[in-house]
């Protein structure tokens, strides 16, 4: 960082990728607020910060780096999907949903977005919308879905049965339980570790 070469943005990326992964979360905060300071045009530094304090599980001031960096750049698809869920997870699904739709608008058909849309939609009782939503992600190649959950801050194994979850729990929701049970049944072999399908 004393002698950047133009790669200051990306110096700061790195480190602060490699602090998260190793918890070391006050040594990425002081990079965090030198990278603000220094390009205040860059969402990046708010959407880390916010993955730091949703797991810290500072959720008021989470959501707000995660509008911040949208102020800065509207069309960064992992802030606007990391509000989606930072919403959701406090009960406001129409603000979710407004956000999980913004990633859609600037990549259609975003695997982990549509899962989000399809979540909010049951929740709203539109069963049928949430299956085309789920539809249209089942469509995504699987290697481009892994790609998408994977850019919003997903790991891998979320990617291999959010599908299949979400299907089970609509099916759930609306009665079809020997339909929602193969569902789940599928989810759980993709992913044996997933408490949410058990």
């Amino acid at each position: 960082l004393i002698d950047p070469r133009g790669n200051a943005q990306d110096i700061c990326e790195t480190f602060v990728n490699s602090c998260v992964l190793n918890y070391r979360f006050r040594d990425a905060i002081k990079i965090i607020e030198l990278w603000q300071a220094d390009f205040t045009n860059d969402p990046l530094p708010h959407y880390y910060l916010g993955r730091i304090l949703e797991h810290q599980g500072d959720w008021e001031n989470s959501a707000r780096e995660f509008s911040a960096a949208l102020e800065v750049s509207p069309a960064h698809i992992p802030s606007a999907y990391n509000l989606a869920r930072v919403k959701l997870s406090h009960n406001q699904v129409d603000a979710a949903l407004e956000n999980y739709r913004l990633c859609t608008k600037y990549q259609k058909e975003h695997a982990a977005a549509l899962v989000g849309i399809a979540r909010c939609l049951r929740m709203k009782q539109d069963a049928n919308a949430a299956r085309a939503a789920l539809k249209t992600a089942q469509q995504v190649p699987e290697l481009q879905r892994l790609k998408d959950f994977r850019a919003v801050g997903d790991p891998a194994y979320v990617a291999s049965n959010a599908i299949l979850l979400e299907l089970g729990q609509l099916e759930l929701t609306s009665g079809n339980y020997k339909q929602a049970v193969a569902y789940l049944e599928e989810a759980l072999e993709r992913n044996p570790k997933d408490r949410k399908s058990v």
